[in-house]
């Protein structure tokens, strides 16, 4: 599997907040594109209105702003099982 997902970075003001433990906004993040070989799990949430995915991979967590089953359909396509359901 190869798959290239935009997924959020912080920024200065993201970066200072976080290191503070002060909540911040996902929609404040910059993008990065991130090649995955691996994910190991996939997981929804609802955050600042919108659905985002968390995207594990060893002990890293990554997010994204697909959304969780438009990431299962393209890697069900690429491992020719399209006609697998979830």
């Amino acid at each position: 599997m190869v798959l290239k997902l935009e997924i959020l970075k912080h920024n200065d003001s993201t970066s200072n907040l976080n290191n503070l433990e002060i909540e911040f906004n996902y929609n404040d993040c910059d993008t990065s594109e991130a090649t995955f070989y691996k994910i190991d799990v996939l997981f929804e949430v609802f955050e600042d209105g919108k659905y985002w995915t968390e995207i594990f991979v060893g002990g890293n967590k990554f997010i994204t702003s697909k959304r969780k089953s438009e990431i299962e359909t393209e890697i069900l396509k690429q491992n020719n099982l399209s006609n697998f359901t979830i």
